[in-house]
């Protein structure tokens, strides 16, 4: 597991990746597709990465606190953001895939749930950065 854990860690933090451009996008406010620099693909591709360590954790092969101290503040920003929200739902209304994503929503929410979490939560929610706002 750590090996794995420090694979994938590497792989989303190599400044050259796709993912790092997203997080520091977040991180920044900046919109991703929709008036941004990110292409549609690569918004899938960071959640498929989410989506995919949610998957390792329910079959036991990553423990959710190594996911949580990993990846934890960026899966909760992600899934906060609401440009990341329409998409989830633009994706399954228009590809007709009701379960696209649903292990990073899982994932997102068990972490929300973990106390040292709420005050992130509860900051991100309030924040105007992570409203959306385009079309609904």
């Amino acid at each position: 597991m750590v090996k794995l854990s420090r694979e994938l860690a590497n792989e989303f933090l190599d400044e050259k990746s796709i993912y790092t451009k997203i997080f520091t996008s977040i991180d920044r406010c900046e919109p991703l597709y929709w008036g941004g620099e990110i292409k549609y693909e690569e918004v899938s591709k960071y959640l498929l990465f989410f989506d995919n360590l949610g998957l390792y954790a329910k079959q036991g092969v990553i423990d959710y606190n190594t996911i949580d101290q990993i990846f934890g503040a960026h899966i909760i920003e992600a899934h906060q953001k609401g440009e990341i929200r329409k998409y989830i739902y633009d994706s399954r209304k228009n590809n007709e895939q009701n379960q696209a994503f649903d292990d990073f929503e899982e994932l997102a929410e068990k972490l929300e749930k973990i106390p040292e979490r709420k005050a992130m939560v509860d900051k991100l929610k309030a924040s105007a950065c992570f409203a959306f706002k385009g079309d609904n």
